[in-house]
This record gives C-alpha cells, structure tokens and sequence, in this order.
C-alpha cells in the first residue's frame, strides 16, 4: 500500500487493511520506516473517515456505533506490533514504550482532523514524530 501524495489521490484502506498494513510494512522496510509509513496510510484513513466517523459515532441503529468501536483495538494492535518491532530492533529511543506510541497516535491524528489544514500538517508532524523516536 503506497502513500501517495494525497488523500484523495490514494485509494482508502479499510480499518481491516490498515492493520494487515502494518505486518506487510514490516515485511518490507525496517521498523520505524515502517511506523512511518503506516501513520501516513492512518491519515489516509482518517481523512477519507472524517465525515462519516461522527455520523457512525452518532448513530443508535444499525452497525455503525459497533463497527466505530470495534476499529479502535484493531488499529491500537497494529501500532503495538510496529512499536514492539522498533523496540525489538533498537530502533527506537530508550525508554518509549508501546502506550507511548498510542499516545501520540492519538494526540497527532485525532485532534482537529475535521479542520483545514489538518493532514498537511498530521504529515509535516509525523516526520518529526519518528525523526524524535530515533535511537540516538
């Protein structure tokens, strides 16, 4: 699954996707590189959601507030299987742990992604993330 240059550009993976995303990155490229990709495929994601994530959160009938629930361990399992490969690899910094990768995840790609300039910004901030995350 390759990034492109845009959201609307890249074909939009399915939460099912973006977890099977993070062994196939994992195959393929070292693990931060990796970490790195997949958060670009999670804005991806989140870009193409922003409009139908609240109307799913919203909803009392149907599958929506269940298949709305159901993403958030898929997508917090995928990210503990890229952090743990980092950690493995010594790739990341000494001291972060798997909740601290969530943490940021959910600090970088949630707040304010329903506002202009949002995944311009997610991604200037995700090549500081994993720049910071280095080991040194």
């Amino acid at each position: 699954m390759a990034r492109s240059g845009s959201s609307a550009q890249s074909r939009t993976p399915s939460v099912e996707q973006l977890s099977a995303a993070a062994d196939a990155l994992l195959a393929e490229r070292e693990p931060l590189a990796a970490l790195e990709a997949w958060l670009h495929l999670r804005i991806d994601y989140l870009g193409a959601k922003r409009v139908i994530g609240p109307a799913l959160r919203a909803s009392t009938e149907g599958e929506g507030p269940a298949a709305y629930a159901a993403s958030g361990p898929m997508i917090r399992q995928a990210m503990n299987r890229l952090g743990r490969a980092a950690m493995e690899r010594g790739a990341l910094r000494a001291g972060v742990t798997p909740d601290d990768l969530y943490r940021l995840l959910v600090g970088l790609l949630s707040h304010g992604y329903d506002q202009p300039g949002w995944e311009a910004s997610a991604r200037r901030l995700v090549g500081i993330l994993t720049q910071g995350l280095r080991a040194e």
